[in-house]
């Protein structure tokens, strides 16, 4: 039971230490460089896996945070065409019709 609140805590340390790093990021740094706006995009979808990971099972939440990542890497470099956008939700789809 001590080790599951300690991995609970620790999980809870790592959310917190990626917020606050995304906050400094997002308050102190220009993003006119790819190299910054890829580390922000990898650094949310982990947040959000592991955010993910504390409510719902594990295949869920990554499959979710790896959407999550496709689609703000779209975002980004501006190819949110409806097209690909379609095409994402259904190679998501798929892969979650698979893993059930």
């Amino acid at each position: 039971m001590t080790r599951s609140r300690r991995r609970i805590r620790l999980d809870y340390f790592i959310i917190f230490f990626l917020l606050i790093i995304l906050m400094l990021i997002v308050l102190f740094v220009q993003p006119d460089n790819w190299y910054i706006k890829i580390l922000f995009i990898i650094s949310l979808s982990l947040l959000f896996l592991l955010l993910a990971k504390l409510f719902l099972s594990k295949k869920i939440s990554l499959l979710i945070s790896l959407f999550l990542l496709s689609l703000l890497l779209l975002l980004a470099y501006r190819l949110t065409e409806p097209i690909n956008f379609v095409l994402l939700i259904s190679l998501f789809m798929g892969i979650i019709s698979l893993v059930r």
